[in-house]
């Protein structure tokens, strides 16, 4: 990926920084640690290091216990890293299902920064991944919170594309984060699957959203995709490519170096002022070294056409083994 550190126009409110980096879920960070035959916090640290030197200079954790989530934000800020960071306690009343009520989210709000208030290396707050259009009043009301209790730090949330509209024209948030994955493999038929149909598909829905964001003063992130999704057995080959087995489907494919570094840039050329990968990790499944020598499984009907052969599709399953 490539540098891009620019003054950031929308964000008043913190320091001057164009995030580019990467989505870090937390709980895929031990099954590499330990297949590394390293200490869970020694490998945080030597990939936050291994970021740092590859121009990166935030991570968008999920996934973590309140605890660990404090020593990871530390040890960003020892490499001078920035977090942004999916507290537990706003989550809590949807997955418990309790009422996702004002006083919750004044009650969400106060753990949040009486738990992460003072802690270093915290860029915001991500208050929710892919939220449905129902609970985008209750994140709005955290929102609000946060910003009156911790209003040093940002906030945002990352929405699909059916979410993002409402959240940008109906709610009052203050950067709104898009997630954006074009890259389909070839005959896909529920993805833009030629790189050319795809890059279009990223550019004019980048466009879109970026002055949509524009016109009502809201702040614009982008998230594209560097990542491959196989549905089916697949396994990893001695260079840490992806193998799909006979029988697998193959939907997203990882982009080529090229075409995430064009992401970058195509994404600040639709006005956004952030940039951040998904993902880091994808899959924690790396004993997964030979064929599985099942049949293919079931898959669901929204499934594209099988692969007939054993194929190696040349290219890692995400960001960490580029």
């Amino acid at each position: 990926m490539i540098a891009a550190v620019l003054a950031s126009r929308g964000t008043a409110r913190a320091e001057k920084l164009f995030p580019l980096g990467v989505y870090w879920p937390h709980s895929y960070a031990n099954g590499f640690a330990s297949f590394a035959g390293m200490d869970e916090w020694a490998y945080a640290d030597r990939i936050l290091g291994s970021l740092k030197t590859n121009h990166c200079n935030f991570v968008w954790v999920t996934s973590i216990e309140d605890k660990p989530a404090v020593r990871l934000c530390e040890l960003a800020h020892k490499h001078g890293i920035r977090v942004g960071l999916m507290p537990e306690a706003v989550m809590h009343p949807m997955q418990t299902r309790q009422a996702a009520t004002p006083r919750a989210a004044a009650v969400a709000a106060a753990h949040t920064v009486g738990t992460f208030g003072q802690v270093d290396g915290i860029w915001g707050y991500v208050l929710d991944d892919e939220p449905p259009i129902a609970a985008l009043p209750y994140l709005a009301a955290v929102e609000t919170e946060l910003r009156r209790l911790d209003p040093d730090r940002l906030v945002t949330c990352v929405y699909r594309r059916t979410e993002a509209v409402p959240g940008i024209r109906h709610h009052d948030f203050g950067i709104v984060t898009y997630n954006n994955y074009p890259f389909g493999h070839a005959r896909d038929p529920n993805l833009p699957n030629t790189p050319r149909a795809s890059r279009d598909f990223f550019r004019r829905v980048t466009a879109s959203l970026g002055r949509q964001c524009e016109i009502r003063g809201i702040t614009f992130f982008a998230m594209p995709g560097a990542f491959q999704d196989i549905w089916g057995h697949w396994y990893w080959s001695e260079e840490m490519t992806v193998v799909a087995e006979k029988g697998a489907y193959l939907h997203w494919r990882m982009p080529t170096e090229g075409e995430t570094r064009w992401q970058v840039w195509e994404s600040v050329a639709g006005g956004a002022k952030g940039v951040v990968f998904f993902s880091l990790w994808y899959c924690e499944n790396l004993n997964r070294t030979a064929p599985s020598g099942k049949p293919p499984p079931p898959l669901s009907d929204e499934a594209g056409p099988r692969i007939d052969k054993e194929w190696d599709t040349g290219q890692p399953l995400s960001l960490i083994h580029i």
